[in-house]
C-alpha cells in the first residue's frame, strides 16, 4: 500500500516536471533539469507500481 502511494506522488512529480519542460526554453539547462526530473520521476514510480504489485501478491 505505502509503495503504490509512493508511486502516486512520482507520478504527480513527473506530471510537474513535464509541465516544467514545456514551459521553459527548450535546449536552457532549466529544461535539461526538468527533462532530468522527469526521467527520474518517471522511473521510481514505475519502480513503486512493481513493488506494490509484489507486494499485492505476498499478502
Amino acid at each position: 500500500m505505502i509503495a503504490a502511494c509512493a508511486a502516486d506522488e512520482f507520478e504527480c512529480l513527473e506530471a510537474l516536471f513535464d509541465a516544467i519542460r514545456l514551459r521553459v526554453d527548450k535546449g536552457s539547462y532549466a529544461h535539461s533539469l526538468a527533462q532530468l526530473g522527469q526521467w527520474e520521476a518517471s522511473r521510481y514510480s514505475t519502480n513503486m507500481r512493481d513493488l506494490a504489485k509484489s507486494e499485492g501478491h505476498n499478502v
